[in-house]
């Protein structure tokens, strides 16, 4: 985010602080919490259970990271 509000200002930054957190939120189930922490810096708690389906959900938590347009 530090490279968006550089480039484009804080609106831009704000904008994709936002966009960051939607893909997460909707990439979790509503059990899981995500929190900004600092500036730039999300944690995702996850309650993971051993079965394969909540690892999808970690895994597509990482590929929501990934998949955001922030340019």
């Amino acid at each position: 985010m530090m490279f968006a509000r550089k480039r484009f200002g804080h609106l831009a930054g704000d904008d994709a602080l936002k966009r960051i957190a939607v893909a997460l939120s909707q990439a979790l189930r509503a059990s899981n919490i995500i929190c900004r922490y600092g500036g730039e810096e999300f944690i995702c708690l996850l309650l993971l259970k051993q079965d394969d389906e909540d690892w999808k959900h970690m895994h597509a938590c990482f590929q929501a990271r990934g998949s955001l347009p922030l340019s």
